[in-house]
């Protein structure tokens, strides 16, 4: 994760730097994203996700800066992001193999005392780097403008997963994702606020599909493993992103 993380970072520095040499708009600004799980009613019952981060802009503009030129409706936005997806609930007691039953399930204190699973908790943290053109079209000059953007990235997560209090198991896993949005931007000066609301593919579900628990009393001979959630994850999400950024130059 800490390669993922300075690989990005040089990259974008790089970029700010390569661009400048081109005199083109740059941007670098924060964002903050709420999020939404998308799948059945299972893969989003007790789901929490959160993004976070970092982005710069390229931002083309025409050959004649008097002219709407279609040059300008063009940008580039490359970013990196901190993620956090955690899922907390109870195991399913019908998925619970029998040598697990002792560890992943009790007996209800009610009637009729049947097997209830215990709780368990995936909790999966990590970084993405992303690239995501964009288009714009001006509503008010120099005011507000639209945008439509697609997006591609790479997610390493690192997740830490239990059941109960003896089944434990650590994992980490790579995916790549993308995702689309449409969102507006107010220009205040040299500062841009704005929003934007689509989905994505990004999420925990390759980390969670690799847990697999260990049996506590496994042998050479006796080795049964526990696979909890393989079925029912988040296929994706659905994200509302605000954003903040600065222009860091003016053409020259």
């Amino acid at each position: 994760m800490k390669r993922l993380f300075l690989f990005s970072l040089v990259g974008i520095v790089g970029l700010l730097g390569a661009g400048k040499a081109n005199a083109q708009l740059h941007n670098m600004g924060l964002q903050m994203s709420m999020v939404w799980p998308k799948g059945n009613d299972v893969a989003k019952s007790g789901f929490n996700s959160l993004y976070g981060g970092l982005f710069y802009e390229y931002r083309f503009t025409g050959v004649d800066i008097d002219k709407n030129e279609l040059r300008d409706h063009f940008g580039l936005e490359f970013g990196l992001n901190y993620t956090e997806f955690i899922k907390k609930g109870n195991v399913d007691p019908s998925i619970v193999p029998a040598a697990f039953t002792l560890y992943a399930t009790e007996q209800s204190p009610m009637p009729p005392y049947s097997a209830i699973g215990k709780s368990y908790r995936s909790g999966n943290k990590g970084v993405n780097f992303y690239t995501a053109p964009k288009f714009y079209v001006t509503v008010y000059p120099e005011l507000v403008e639209l945008y439509v953007m697609g997006k591609v990235g790479l997610q390493y997560l690192n997740g830490s997963n239990s059941v109960g209090d003896q089944l434990k198991k650590d994992v980490n896993a790579t995916n790549l994702f993308v995702g689309a949005a449409v969102g507006f931007e107010l220009k205040l000066g040299t500062v841009f606020v704005g929003a934007n609301f689509g989905y994505d593919t990004n999420g925990a579900k390759k980390a969670m599909e690799k847990v697999s628990f260990s049996h506590p009393s496994a042998t050479e001979y006796f080795n049964p493993q526990f696979k909890p959630f393989q079925n029912n994850n988040p296929w994706g999400n659905a994200v509302l992103e605000f954003k903040i950024k600065a222009l860091l130059n003016s053409k020259d």
